[in-house]
């Protein structure tokens, strides 16, 4: 006969399984809900950030339409500037 321990208390030289409870303990609700806490606490983060960069790319779309038309309007007067080169030379 085998001396008894944890996977064999009787000492029967059989291997016994652990038993399991199909019950939910106040631990794993605990982690369960911990779980949820930091899922919506990373959606307000991600969710944040996104809105602060759609801000940024409205704001820089800005900027763009402005230098264009800058650049634009330097254009045309350059183009002015060509013109009437081209009239005094003739």
């Amino acid at each position: 006969m085998t001396e008894p321990n944890k996977n064999n208390p009787e000492g029967d030289g059989k291997l016994h399984m652990p038993e399991y409870k199909n019950t939910i303990s106040s631990g794993q609700l605990l982690q369960i809900g911990m779980l949820l806490v930091a899922l919506a606490a990373g959606w307000t983060v991600i969710d944040t950030r996104s809105q602060a960069s759609v801000a940024q790319i409205i704001d820089h779309e800005a900027r763009l339409r402005s230098i264009e038309r800058d650049v634009l309007g330097g254009l045309a007067r350059i183009e002015q500037r060509i013109i009437q080169l081209e009239r005094t030379i003739k």
